[in-house]
């Protein structure tokens, strides 16, 4: 339960008293010292200053009534007659439960011949009348209750009592702000609470309180923890998600969101019920275009969220090719309730199923080297397909998670290079054939030569040295075709060639 003290600066406001003209014979006005409700019993008590004057036989207690603009309050039957002796009385059979009473206090002084004569009365003083009312959507309470009219402009602060079952009344508020009458309690869980209130005048003295509200503040139990765990991409388009729910939680109502970033602005996915405590739930979304984050929302009774997951984000793999090596690399997870054990980046040659596994730390990058692969007896394919999965430790609900990326293909093919001219005669020998440079050799190639007109003039499975029917051909720009066979492709490559002589 979250306890809240206020404090707030009193302004000043101005006093109202109602008093009628006094007779010659009449005693004088007892002065009311406060009127207060007992919050356990309900009973209400009026405290008068004492009075000397011998004129004064018996106080009445009485309840004013309005009856008339010109003379606001008239007098009830009296309620009790209390002895000149005693100043105070105790009203058990009061409504100030349901209502604020106001009371006046009268001096009756009995004449000689068996008439009475009473004093005049004062602007009634009213008990402070709190209501409750329980707010289960917001799981508050709204506190509400009346001035203590007569002392307007000099209440010092109101005191807001909380009673839990079997503990003593705690305060959880004061308001030093006179035209302040209300409060709102936060309820963070199941219970039967009980309020009351505290006036205090600015004399340091005196006291009113209201009387007792009774909450029973019953909720659905909501979840003190939803966990996002997991995020797998299909190849369907869709990214299937994980929460794990508090096993106490009594929601049924949930909803998905989605945003572009961790702190961006987030957009309702699905409102959808759910009575498991283990949630998976799918989204449509091209995983391969973006990192996508997800956060679950536990819904109360009104619909309203009331417990937020953490969010969870995809991972966006991504890479290129330089050669015989494929650089990869992918973004983290942002929002573990754990940390980041570690990145696993899985390999697999296409068209195979089977797949190669490299456990990395921490980081968000990795260059597979694929020499070992080409030269080696396993070389089938030129395109692999990874994808990275990101293993969560530490969390504190021991619900460690796991993110899967896209699967991301990039297909190689053993580079070769081709000279963009050569020299048929040179004397050292070098550079005198069209010959082409391979990273990885192939099962063959064969390679095929134009002239400007597109007449092929020469075609063999071998480097080419200038001639056509056995003779250099002219110097100039020709065209040339190489098609070369891998273990299970072939690959075809066109370009220029310019022959040079000395």
């Amino acid at each position: 339960m979250i306890k809240k003290i206020i404090y707030i600066i009193s302004l000043p406001v101005f006093n109202l008293l109602t008093a009628l003209p006094q007779t010659t014979d009449q005693p004088p006005r007892p002065e009311i010292y406060k009127v207060t409700v007992d919050p356990f019993t309900g009973f209400d008590s009026i405290i008068w200053y004492p009075q000397t004057d011998t004129l004064i036989d018996y106080y009445s207690v009485c309840h004013p009534k309005i009856t008339n603009p010109a003379y606001p309050f008239v007098l009830d039957s009296p309620i009790a007659e209390v002895n000149a002796g005693t100043f105070f009385y105790v009203n058990e059979n009061t409504t100030s439960g349901t209502e604020s009473v106001g009371y006046s206090v009268i001096a009756v002084h009995l004449r000689a011949d068996n008439t009475t004569v009473q004093s005049l009365y004062d602007y009634p003083d009213s008990t402070v009348y709190l209501t409750a009312v329980f707010d289960s959507c917001k799981a508050e309470v709204q506190l509400s209750w009346n001035k203590y009219n007569t002392w307007n402009g000099n209440t010092d602060s109101y005191r807001v009592y909380q009673i839990q079952e079997g503990h003593d009344p705690e305060v959880v508020a004061i308001i030093a702000l006179e035209d302040i009458t209300s409060y709102v309690v936060s309820i963070l869980d199941n219970s039967r609470l009980k309020y009351f209130v505290e006036v205090l005048h600015k004399d340091k003295l005196r006291s009113s309180r209201s009387n007792m509200v009774t909450v029973n503040a019953e909720m659905l139990e909501i979840p003190d923890y939803i966990v996002a765990s997991n995020a797998l991409p299909s190849s369907s388009n869709t990214v299937q998600l994980t929460f794990y729910v508090d096993h106490a939680s009594q929601l049924s109502e949930y909803q998905l969101w989605r945003s572009n970033a961790l702190n961006g602005d987030y957009q309702l996915v699905n409102t959808f019920k759910n009575y498991d405590h283990i949630i998976t739930i799918s989204d449509a979304v091209d995983h391969g275009s973006g990192v996508y984050y997800y956060k679950l929302a536990a819904l109360n009774m009104c619909s309203e969220s009331i417990r937020t997951s953490n969010t969870i984000n995809t991972i966006l793999l991504e890479g290129s090719n330089t050669n015989l090596t494929n650089h990869l690399a992918w973004n983290n997870i942002e929002d573990w309730e754990g940390e980041t054990g570690n990145y696993i980046v899985y390999r697999r040659v296409a068209g195979s199923s089977e797949t190669d596994s490299i456990v990395l730390s921490s980081q968000t990058e990795y260059d597979d080297d694929l020499t070992d692969y080409f030269e080696g007896s396993l070389a089938s394919s030129g395109e692999f397909c990874y994808h990275v999965k990101a293993s969560e430790i530490n969390n504190p609900h021991n619900i460690n998670g796991a993110v899967y990326s896209n699967e991301f293909c990039i297909s190689v093919t053993p580079g070769v290079k081709m000279p963009n001219a050569f020299i048929p005669n040179n004397p050292s020998g070098e550079n005198n054939q069209l010959r082409p440079i391979f990273l990885y050799e192939p099962i063959s190639y064969s390679l095929t030569i134009y002239n400007r007109w597109g007449n092929k003039i020469w075609e063999g499975e071998g480097p080419w040295d200038g001639k056509t029917n056995n003779e250099f051909v002219p110097e100039g720009t020709y065209v040339y075709q190489l098609t070369v066979v891998y273990p299970d492709n072939k690959n075809t490559i066109t370009g220029y060639v310019t022959v040079i002589y000395r």
